[in-house]
């Protein structure tokens, strides 16, 4: 079975980079607006907001930031008619598209969610964080060619994206690219040693491939990872059993399949082990929890950049 990180998923909305300090008298009233919505004083942000006078209503920012306060405030409400009216004003106004695809996000809206956050793609082509949720919302509602190809665009741009690459060698694994999925969770591992899920998926992959070698030395690097886990000493004993029995028998693969056979922990419910070679492979979808986060757009303009930890995966 595929792995998964507990952590891997997108993050509409949770990581707002301050608004841009500008001469521009509106963008400054946006910059407080903002802050103050960002400490919970939300009272105060749409006080701030309606100070902007007239302006407030043709300016779609005004009119996305307002939603973003009303959503914060339990106001669901309010937000859509604010967010709605912020789109009507500008289709393509970056911080209206961020709040559409968190607002409808979160009202299961899922239709709605990709829409806002393909046409994000768009406007803002070259931020690897909105192609990554596009991903995540795809992959998690049966779209995996979708997916693939937003991980794809996440990669292009930000070849270190680790969480971009995993999820992508899992649709290749799914879809039975194996070689795909080999070379991406080897990727993964160089770009972060020792990382369990990656060394049990490559691990399963060469197996499946028939690269019975490699996979034993790659279940051998899970065991010293997670030694205590049973599924890493069964794997290596699937991995080692399956080596022995090749041509290219080699001391290593049975001094692995020894070990395996000698050491694996005992940890089922009633005592007794499955029987060594019994592992059954299928991949799952993507967790139900996942929560967007596509949240790096400049609110004062339709700009983005990417905040830190962009290219960070898994487990934080």
């Amino acid at each position: 079975m595929l792995e998964y990180p507990g952590q891997a998923r997108a993050r509409i909305r949770t990581r707002h980079p301050p608004y841009r300090m500008s001469a521009d008298p509106i963008s400054q009233a946006l910059g407080a607006a903002f802050g103050l919505s960002r400490d919970g004083r939300h009272t105060e942000a749409l006080a701030a907001l309606d100070a902007i006078g007239t302006h407030a209503a043709s300016d779609p920012r005004v009119q996305a930031l307002r939603g973003r306060v009303l959503w914060q405030g339990g106001d669901a409400i309010g937000a859509r008619a604010a967010i709605d009216a912020a789109l009507a004003l500008d289709p393509y106004c970056a911080p209206a598209l961020v709040e559409d695809a968190a607002l409808a996000r979160s009202g299961g809206e899922i239709e709605r969610a990709i829409g806002a956050l393909t046409r994000l793609t768009t406007v803002v082509p070259q931020q690897p964080a909105f192609w990554f949720d596009l991903g995540v919302l795809s992959a998690e509602h049966g779209r995996p060619d979708q997916a693939h190809r937003a991980y794809t665009r996440v990669l292009a741009l930000a070849p270190a994206h680790l969480e971009a690459r995993f999820q992508r060698a899992n649709l290749d694994a799914a879809a039975g690219r194996r070689a795909e999925a080999i070379a991406d969770y080897r990727q993964c591992l160089a770009l972060r040693p020792g990382w369990r899920e990656a060394l049990l998926n490559l691990g399963e992959m060469l197996l499946m491939d028939e690269q019975h070698a490699a996979a034993a030395d790659v279940w051998q690097q899970a065991v010293q990872v997670d030694p205590q886990a049973p599924r890493t000493w069964d794997g290596l004993a699937r991995a080692a059993k399956a080596a022995t029995s090749s041509r290219k028998s080699s001391t290593r693969a049975r001094s692995a399949l020894a070990s395996a056979v000698s050491r694996q922990p005992d940890r089922s419910p009633c005592g007794a082990q499955s029987p060594l070679g019994s592992h059954h492979f299928s991949p799952r979808p993507l967790p139900a929890n996942q929560r967007l986060s596509p949240g790096h757009v400049e609110p004062g303009g339709n700009g983005a950049r990417a905040a830190p930890g962009d290219g960070s995966g898994g487990r934080r």
